[in-house]
């Protein structure tokens, strides 16, 4: 099961009182959430808001069974964190401590949702984070222009990035799945360990629209948040880390950054995918709560 993240960090930052609420923008199976919970009772409550419809339904199980008591302070949403301001306008839940985002992907989302987001399986090239997004990593590959598929790769700083392109559009009738891809891709020497893995990423961000998701979501956080009020980031790779960038440059006289932080060996060692964690830690600084 998903280990998640700085817990301890993302505790100690919040710094969660008895009867304060939070909202957890990226809730995959509660592990922050829960380490919120046990330090809010008895009456704090978590707007809990995940994507993945059958994450949502396996995590709710997952708590019922091992945390049955706080089932009842879990606020269940089942969107993407861009409607942050609806959720929150919707549920009433203006009165909030703090917020939570971890955008990293899922160990079940690696190894047991078989949607192809791992390189070292053979999967359906899908890479939908929900079922109603009309495109799958295979509908982008065979539609993409190789000059869009570049540009978009060197976006993700991705150096063979038009030996890569002209790769794939040249045999894009012949990639069904993540095998395919990944043997069309093997002989090319990139800048990461495996040739695929880069691919895999960018495809992942472009058929989930995670930048633009990012940005609005974390635009309306601040809008929402009250001041005092702590939004938590956990990034995994550069281009989230230059979409919050610009956030903060748009909004400096809004908050501050009060930390930064990557995990230790230690966490590393037993989780070995908190290697490309960065936790960023803001403030609001001013503004009022958006409620109309």
């Amino acid at each position: 099961m998903h280990v998640p993240v700085l817990v301890k960090e993302v505790v100690r930052i919040l710094d969660p009182k008895p009867n304060q609420n939070f909202i957890d923008a990226t809730f995959g199976f509660g592990g922050h959430s829960i380490e919120i919970l046990k330090k809010t009772e008895p009456e704090g409550k978590i707007l809990a808001i995940e994507w993945d419809p059958e994450v949502l339904n396996l995590a709710k199980k997952q708590i019922m069974k091992k945390y049955p008591k706080y089932i009842k302070r879990i606020i269940f949403k089942q969107a993407n964190y861009r409607q942050i301001k609806k959720i929150v306008k919707e549920e009433k839940f203006f009165n909030f401590s703090g917020i939570i985002f971890d955008l990293g992907l899922s160990s079940w989302h690696l190894e047991k949702s078989k949607r192809g987001f791992s390189f070292l399986k053979e999967e359906p090239l899908d890479m939908r984070f929900n079922p109603k997004i009309k495109l799958t990593a295979k509908d982008i590959i065979k539609s993409l222009p190789k000059e869009k598929l570049e540009e978009f790769l060197e976006f993700f700083e991705e150096k063979e990035a038009k030996k890569i392109a002209e790769r794939i559009s040249s045999s894009k009738d012949k990639i069904e799945t993540t095998k395919d891809l990944v043997n069309i891709l093997r002989d090319i020497k990139t800048n990461k360990k495996h040739p695929a893995r880069l691919v895999f990423q960018a495809l992942r961000v472009l058929v989930n629209d995670e930048l633009v998701n990012l940005y609005k979501g974390l635009k309306d956080s601040l809008e929402l948040s009250s001041p005092g009020a702590r939004i938590i980031l956990i990034t995994y790779q550069g281009l989230e880390n230059k979409v919050i960038k610009k956030v903060i440059k748009e909004e400096k006289e809004k908050i501050e950054i009060i930390e930064k932080i990557r995990p230790t060996k230690e966490e590393i060692k037993k989780n070995p995918r908190a290697r490309s964690a960065q936790l960023i830690a803001l403030e609001k600084k001013n503004g009022k709560m958006e409620q109309n």
